[in-house]
């Protein structure tokens, strides 16, 4: 079984995590953030980079997965994966078009969804 990193107690604690990382990421961290955009990119083509991104990525997502399974999601895999998705796309997106447009909508609906 997967165990959560976080163990929160209820769906908005989740988002509120959740949003908090996607803030921290575009906010405070954004020139590392930025980097590591690009070292995706490199990825695409270069097996020595792949590896490593793949596994920071993967920490993140089985920690979403123990998180959904925690609150008793059915697919907790499924919710991980598209809530991963969400927020790779929210940050991509604020990075590379400097917006600041508030992420809890977006991220609270997929949330929720993935816990139904």
């Amino acid at each position: 079984m997967v165990q959560p990193i976080f163990h929160p107690g209820s769906p908005e604690e989740l988002i509120d995590v959740l949003c908090g990382l996607i803030d921290f990421t575009t906010g405070p961290n954004r020139v590392p953030s930025t980097a590591r955009i690009v070292l995706f990119m490199e990825a695409s083509h270069d097996p020595a980079i792949r590896e490593p991104v793949a596994k920071a990525r993967a920490v993140m997502e089985t920690s979403i997965t123990g998180a959904l399974r925690h609150l008793g999601a059915r697919q907790p895999q499924v919710g991980a994966a598209a809530l991963m998705a969400c927020a790779e796309g929210i940050i991509l997106h604020r990075l590379a078009h400097h917006d600041a447009t508030d992420a809890r909508p977006i991220v609270s609906m997929v949330a929720r969804s993935a816990l139904a």
